[in-house]
């Protein structure tokens, strides 16, 4: 049986916070950015966990450090569980009583069927300035009944070709959640892939011509974006880019990553700027600060469906002198997250040790 100071150093060392409960501990969900300290419960004998938040299933220590490492590489997890001497066997007692059933990693899969439904009623993005040439890349539409009744759903494509995610907008503007999400959006690397048989592959060959890939919180942004040229965007779904997606971008032999959250300036809390610095912060451990740049949407605009042609031209020229002055921004960067957020983050020890690391380079 494994000793609990082995897989509780194993779990600091990558950046979770631990608070006794027992048997097992509870921690936040470092893995995918999340700062809930309830988020995850990891048993103390054998690591294995369930997010909470997420609704997974229980699932072994191994995957845990897989995801948290943001690899496919099992030499390197195995190579960082031996460091910590921990030993892991399905079928020992560790697992706590769970039966191998318990423990998986598999993701819902929705059949092609689903899209069957689909109206190619596009009117809804047409009013935002989003061609009809567009929209039908994504193979999305209309849905007018079930969990998606009354939304504008895009089908999300695993690496298989696979439908393993549904996003759905709202078109009626009275749901409480203007976005629905079914699937695992932490496992999304959308809208990288798409069905094979389309022999389409927009996102991938505009990533490659560009060398470069554009983050952006939403399908919205990431429309807009290619209704102006810029298709090598890749969609976060939120504030914090997910260890899947990470994988992804660690894979791709490209020279720059642009952060492109949106830019709520006229909130108390800018959000989504205070999110593209922690997110610069974590994909320093993957990348040099050189092929990483944040660009928000500019000129008081909060996303990029909210901008001009105007707007788009001062966004490029803005990119272009960040890109150019990176070490202008970088400055900028470690004094912002000095006085805002270096407190408030103290407890996000991978965060501050990337922060820390680049101001003494700097410095």
């Amino acid at each position: 049986m494994n000793a609990p100071t082995n897989i509780k150093s194993a779990l600091e060392a990558l950046g979770y916070e631990l608070s006794d409960s027992g048997a097992y501990w509870q921690a936040n969900a470092a893995y995918r950015g999340g700062d809930s300290p309830t988020s995850l419960q990891i048993y103390k004998d054998s690591g294995v966990w369930i997010d909470y938040v997420e609704r997974t299933s229980f699932s072994p220590f191994d995957e845990l450090v897989r995801l948290s490492l943001s690899t496919n590489d099992s030499a390197e997890v195995s190579n960082f569980i031996k460091t910590h001497h921990i030993s892991l066997s399905a079928g020992s007692p560790s697992l706590v009583g769970l039966s191998p059933t318990d423990i998986r990693d598999d993701e819902k899969i929705f059949p092609e069927s689903c899209l069957d439904g689909l109206s190619k009623d596009y009117s809804i993005y047409n009013e935002k300035g989003i061609s009809n040439k567009t929209l039908i890349n994504f193979q999305c539409g209309l849905i007018s009944k079930g969990d998606m009744a009354d939304r504008f759903v895009f089908p999300i494509f695993n690496k298989s070709g696979k439908i393993h995610g549904l996003s759905g907008r709202d078109i009626t503007g009275r749901k409480k959640a203007k976005w629905k999400h079914l699937g695992s959006k932490t496992k999304w690397c959308y809208p990288y892939y798409t069905n094979p048989r389309s022999d389409f592959f927009p996102t991938q060959e505009a990533i490659n011509r560009a060398n470069s890939v554009i983050l952006v919180e939403s399908i919205g942004d990431m429309l807009s974006l290619h209704e102006r040229g810029y298709k090598n965007v890749l969609v976060t779904f939120g504030l914090s880019i997910s260890p899947s997606l990470i994988c992804l971008l660690s894979s791709l032999n490209i020279d720059r990553i642009i952060i492109s959250l949106n830019n709520d300036s006229k909130s108390g809390e800018n959000r989504g700027h205070d999110a593209s610095i922690v997110n610069f912060f974590r994909l320093l451990y993957y990348f040099d600060y050189e092929n990483i740049t944040i660009c928000l949407p500019c000129n008081n605009k909060n996303d990029f469906g909210e901008m001009d042609s105007t707007d788009f031209s001062d966004w490029a020229k803005r990119l272009d002198h960040l890109c150019e002055n990176q070490e202008e921004q970088i400055k900028y960067i470690l004094k912002y997250f000095d006085e805002n957020l270096k407190r408030k983050l103290k407890n996000r020890k991978s965060v501050i040790a990337k922060y820390q690391e680049l101001k003494d380079f700097f410095e």
